[in-house]
């Protein structure tokens, strides 16, 4: 069940990583760490705390996905990470 739900999340973090490209990120990187590291912006400093309101129930998202990348080294280093776990 687990690798079913990590399998349906890889094709959700490639759009989203690939939209984060798109708006000048990296490939490497979701919108949501992104979002996270531009909180003192000041054009996109409120990113952060919309998409922590879409994802009302994980708290501090953005945060968590922004460190989580950082630990790994990029998005797709922590999904496999977690695949392999």
């Amino acid at each position: 069940m687990r690798r079913a739900w990590l399998g349906a999340l890889l094709v959700l973090l490639a759009l989203d990583c690939l939209l984060n490209m798109l708006l000048g990120g990296s490939i490497r990187n979701t919108l949501s760490g992104e979002a996270w590291h531009a909180r003192e912006h000041r054009w996109w400093g409120w990113t952060h705390r919309f998409i922590d309101a879409l994802f009302f129930w994980q708290q501090k998202h953005c945060q968590t996905q922004a460190l989580r990348e950082l630990a790994f080294g990029s998005v797709w280093a922590a999904w496999l990470h977690a695949w392999r776990a």
